[in-house]
C-alpha cells in the first residue's frame, strides 16, 4: 500500500466526519475527487469547507444505471453561502439522518428551503450548534419541527397536532393515520436531543452522554427512546390501517412499519388473510424493540424505569459508590420458560470486580427511594449518611445466587429410546456464551439398568400404553466465568412443579457428576408430544466471589518501624562500658548491628504477609536463611569471647605466680581450645606485662 502512496486512516469517533476532514484537509494543496454513498459527507464537505481551496468534487457512489449529481463543493457553497452551510448539519439532522427519527412528510429540500427563508429558523437551530442545556434543546426542536409543519412556533405541536387530527376528520371520508401526523411534544423532544447528539458528534463539540440525548441501553446496546407515551388512544390506534395488494409481508405495509397487526380498517386483507395479522406468521425485524402492540405494557415499563436508572447511576457517581445500573429485557427463554412475557429487569454491575446482579422492578424502585434518602442525608451534611454494607443500597452480598445461563437438552431421542450425550453452551440473556456443560439422557430399565442394543422404536407412537424410564446426566461444565465461586443446575421435567437440583460445587471447572433416574407408567399421546416438540431447560445458577475478587486478600499493611541510629548506638556502648577490663570486641559489634537488621526485616514484617503464595514462600526461605545466619555469627562471637576470657584468665594466674613470660607452645595450646597445665619455659617469645 505505501509503494503506491495509498495511505488509510483509522476512524476512532464519527467515521464521515474523518473522512470529510481529511477530504478538505488534503484539497488544500491539490484538487480531490470524493465517492461516497452517504448524504452525511455531503453535508460535512460543506460545512468544512473553505471557499477559495483547489477543486474539491463529491460524487455519490450510486450504481451505474443510476445518473447522480456531481457536486462541485466550492461552488455549491459559494451559492449557499456561509451562513447556510453552517447549519447544514442540523437541516440533516433534524430532517432525519442514520442516527435520528424520520419526519414523516417533510424532505430535506423543503427544509433547506424553510431555513433560508426564515431567519428565525436559522436562529433556533444555533442551540444545536453549541453547548446547550438539555431543555433548550427541546423547546428549540419543539418550535422547528413545528414550524416545519406549517404551524406557528409559539403555538407548540401538541396544539398543532390536534388541529390537523380535528381538520381531517372534517374533510377526510377514510380513517386518520395517525402516523401521518405531526409528531407528540414527548417524541419530538427525544427526535431533538438525538439530533443534537448527532450534530455535536460531527462538528467535534463537547463529549456528551448519549443516554442523556434519547437513547437508552438495553441489554447494554444502545436503542433510541421513540416516545414517553403512546402517541394517541388504543382504541384509535387500532384503527390504523394499511392499502396493501400484497401480503402484507414487508416494511412498505403502513401497519407493519409501526409495530401494528392488520385489522378490519386494512382495504385488502381485513386483518383476516395476511402474514401482519393474527392468523398470518408475524415475522418483524429482530432491531425493532417494541415489535407489535402487545407490547405496549413493555415499552411503559421502560419508559418508567428509565428516569430512575439515570438518578440511581447519578447518585452512585457522586457517592463514590462504583457502581453502574443498566435496563435489561430478558425474555422467557432467558428465564427457563417457554413462552411468557419480557420481563424488565435492572442490571447493577461493579466494574471493578465484573459483579454482577439482577434485580426485578419493584426491588430496584424500593432501592431507588433508599438511594434517595442516602444522597438527601449526603448533601445535608449528615454524618452519618453512608450506612454498613448490610443497609446500604447500593450494596449487594457478592454470594447472591445469580442465573448465569441456560441450556436447551431435546428429547427426541428418548422418543425413539435411544441414549442421547450433549456438550452444550451456555448463554445468557443476550446470547452470549458463558461456558459449556455436558449432559446425557440415558432410556434405561426400571430399576436403571442399560437397555439391550435393540430396544427402540421407529415410531414414538409405539411408546404410548407401555413404561418409559430414563436417566438424567449432568456430567460438568467448564468455562464458567472468572468471577464465579460456585455453580449448580436446575431443571424441570414434564410436568414437575418442583426443580431438580444438582449439588453446589466450587470451581470455575465444577463437576456436577449428577444423575437422576425419571419413570413414567404409562406413556400417554401428551408426553410423546412433549418428548417429540419440547426440550429440558437446565438452570446455570451460580454465586460470585467477594468484591476482592479472590479469598485471602488483605488491605495493605504499614511499613516496620525502623529503630533510631542514636539508640543502636548507644545500647553497644552500654555493652561495652560493663566489662572495662575487657578489650572492645569489634566481631559482636558486627553482629549486633546483623542482629538489629535481621529482627527489623524478620520481626515486624511478619503480619504484612502477602497474599501471593509463592512471595509468602519466597520470604520464608530468606528469613530461614538470614536467621541461620545470625546463629552462626552468634556462636562465632560466644566462642571468640570466650577464649579471649580463657586468655586473660590464663595470664592473670601467671601474674598471681610472678611469671612474665610464657612459652609459644602454651599459648598455642590455649588458642587451640586446651589450658595449659603448668606449661614448661621453653621459650621467652611472649612476655607478660
Amino acid at each position: 500500500m505505501h509503494s503506491n502512496e495509498i495511505q488509510t486512516k483509522h476512524a476512532s469517533a464519527d467515521a464521515a466526519t474523518l473522512i470529510a476532514k481529511t477530504a478538505v484537509e488534503s484539497s488544500i494543496s491539490h484538487p480531490r475527487i470524493l465517492l461516497g454513498e452517504d448524504t452525511d459527507l455531503l453535508v460535512l464537505l460543506l460545512y468544512y469547507y473553505t471557499v477559495g481551496s483547489n477543486n474539491l468534487i463529491f460524487k455519490p457512489n450510486h450504481d451505474k444505471k443510476t445518473k447522480s449529481k456531481i457536486w462541485d463543493i466550492n461552488k455549491t457553497k459559494v451559492v449557499l453561502g456561509q451562513d447556510m452551510c453552517k447549519v447544514l448539519p442540523i437541516i440533516h439532522a433534524i430532517s432525519g439522518c442514520d442516527t435520528t427519527s424520520k419526519l414523516y412528510g417533510v424532505g430535506k429540500v423543503a427544509t433547506l428551503k424553510k431555513f433560508i427563508d426564515s431567519p428565525i429558523l436559522k436562529e433556533l437551530g444555533e442551540v444545536f450548534l453549541k453547548e446547550s442545556l438539555v431543555e433548550d434543546v427541546k423547546n428549540s426542536g419543539d418550535k422547528i419541527i413545528t414550524f416545519l409543519y406549517g404551524g406557528v412556533p409559539l403555538e407548540g405541536l401538541d396544539i398543532l397536532r390536534y388541529k390537523k387530527f380535528a381538520n381531517r376528520v372534517l374533510t377526510c371520508k377514510e380513517v386518520i393515520q395517525i402516523h401521518t401526523l405531526p409528531p407528540t411534544t414527548e417524541t419530538a423532544a427525544y427526535h431533538s436531543l438525538r439530533a443534537y447528539f448527532q450534530v455535536q458528534t460531527w462538528i467535534g463539540g463537547e463529549e456528551i452522554d448519549p443516554c442523556d440525548f434519547g437513547w437508552l441501553i438495553v441489554n447494554g446496546k444502545l436503542m433510541p427512546i421513540k416516545t414517553t407515551r403512546q402517541p394517541a388512544p388504543l382504541r384509535l390506534l387500532s384503527i390504523i390501517r394499511c392499502n396493501c395488494k400484497t401480503n402484507c409481508d414487508t416494511r412498505r405495509c403502513t401497519c407493519r412499519k409501526h409495530g401494528l397487526e392488520c385489522n378490519i380498517a386494512c382495504v385488502e386483507c381485513r386483518g383476516q388473510s395476511c402474514m401482519n395479522s393474527r392468523h398470518g406468521d408475524i415475522d418483524v425485524e429482530a432491531d425493532e424493540l417494541f415489535s407489535d402492540s402487545k407490547d405496549v405494557v413493555l415499552q411503559e415499563e421502560v419508559v418508567q424505569l428509565l428516569p430512575m436508572v439515570n438518578e440511581a447511576n447519578a447518585m452512585s457517581d457522586e457517592l463514590k459508590k462504583k457502581v453502574q445500573f443498566e435496563l435489561a429485557l430478558i425474555s422467557p427463554q432467558a428465564r427457563g420458560l417457554k413462552d411468557g412475557k419480557t420481563e424488565v429487569m435492572v442490571k447493577m454491575l461493579n466494574p471493578q470486580t465484573g459483579n454482577e446482579w439482577m434485580w426485578d422492578r419493584s426491588k430496584f424502585i424500593n432501592r431507588k427511594f433508599l438511594m434517595q434518602e442516602m444522597y438527601q442525608n449526603y448533601i445535608e451534611g449528615d454524618d452519618d449518611w453512608d450506612l454498613p454494607q448490610e443497609k446500604d443500597p447500593f450494596w449487594e452480598p457478592a454470594d447472591t445466587e445469580l442465573l448465569l445461563g441456560t441450556v436447551h437438552l431435546h428429547l427426541m431421542s428418548v422418543a425413539h429410546k435411544l441414549d442421547s450425550e450433549e456438550t452444550l453452551t451456555i448463554t445468557n440473556y443476550k446470547g452470549v456464551e458463558l461456558g459449556h456443560i455436558e449432559c446425557a439422557i440415558e432410556p434405561c430399565s426400571n430399576k436403571g439398568g442399560p437397555l439391550p442394543e435393540d430396544d427402540f422404536v421407529d415410531s414414538p407412537d409405539e411408546l404410548i400404553g407401555q413404561e418409559l424410564h430414563f436417566k438424567m446426566k449432568i456430567n460438568h461444565a467448564r468455562g464458567l466465568p472468572q468471577n464465579i465461586a460456585k455453580s449448580y443446575c436446575q431443571y424441570k421435567v414434564y410436568l414437575d412443579n418442583e426443580y431438580v437440583k444438582t449439588p453446589e460445587v466450587e470451581s470455575m471447572n465444577p463437576n456436577f457428576t449428577h444423575e437422576k433416574l425419571f419413570h413414567f407408567k404409562p406413556v400417554t399421546q401428551q408426553l410423546v408430544g412433549y418428548l417429540q416438540d419440547s426440550a429440558i431447560v437446565i438452570e446455570v445458577w451460580g454465586r460470585q466471589k467477594g468484591e476482592g475478587g479472590s479469598k485471602g486478600s488483605s488491605a495493605p499493611t504499614k511499613p516496620p518501624i525502623k529503630a533510631p541510629a542514636k539508640i543502636e548506638k548507644g545500647e553497644r556502648g552500654s555493652k561495652g562500658s560493663s566489662a572495662p577490663t575487657k578489650p572492645p570486641i569489634k566481631a559482636p559489634a558486627k553482629i549486633e548491628k546483623k542482629e538489629q537488621q535481621t529482627k527489623k526485616d524478620v520481626g515486624p514484617a511478619k503480619p504484612a504477609v502477602a497474599a501471593s503464595s509463592a512471595s509468602v514462600s519466597n520470604n520464608d526461605t530468606q528469613n530461614k536463611k538470614m536467621a541461620d545466619e545470625v546463629n552462626m555469627y552468634k556462636k562465632k562471637a560466644a566462642d571468640s569471647e570466650k577464649k579471649m576470657n580463657e586468655v586473660q584468665q590464663f595470664l592473670a594466674n601467671k601474674k598471681n605466680q610472678g611469671v612474665t613470660q610464657i612459652s609459644i607452645s602454651d599459648l598455642e595450646s590455649l588458642l587451640g581450645g586446651s589450658v595449659p597445665s603448668g606449661g614448661s619455659n621453653n621459650s621467652s617469645a611472649c612476655t607478660v606485662q
